[in-house]
């Protein structure tokens, strides 16, 4: 079961992923990056949470890619469970000139709502899969997993 929802000023289409997202072959609901059509922009992570439904904790990321002409921008809105379970929570596009604006709402309501904070790295200057590599070891991620 889904809802579709409109942020304030119909900027964004928004759908709200009410459980877990299952599929036969598995499918990323995740934006995507190529860096040809599609670049990462911003990424946000909080704090840990918690609360009745998920007394053990967990964690919301924003994260965000730009298309290659920077007029529209993709981002999920996931909750990490410490298990690892990924929940996505929020999957929208809309035009990266109001991109600033929206997600700032979201993530007040999101810190208001669930007690989190949210820490913003920039991600607006990577080009190629280097330099994402290089800016995932400078912010201290685990880099294990990345391609070579």
């Amino acid at each position: 079961m889904s809802i579709a929802l409109r942020l304030v000023g119909s900027v964004f289409a928004i759908i709200l992923a009410l459980r877990p997202v299952q599929a036969d072959t598995p499918v990323s609901v995740l934006p995507a990056i190529d860096f040809a059509s599609h670049f990462p922009w911003l990424v946000w992570v909080s704090s840990e949470g918690h609360d009745s439904e998920y007394p053990s904790g967990f964690r919301y990321k924003l994260i965000s890619v730009r298309t290659a002409d920077s007029s529209t921008v993709e981002f999920a809105l996931v909750r990490q469970l410490t298990d690892g379970t990924k929940i996505v929570a929020i999957h929208a596009k809309g035009p990266l000139s109001k991109f600033d604006e929206s997600s700032t709402r979201l993530l007040e309501t999101m810190s208001r709502s669930v007690n989190v904070t949210f820490q913003r790295f920039d991600l607006r200057d990577v080009r190629d899969l280097a330099g994402l590599n290089n800016k995932i070891r400078e912010y201290g991620w685990d880099a294990s997993e990345l391609p070579k």
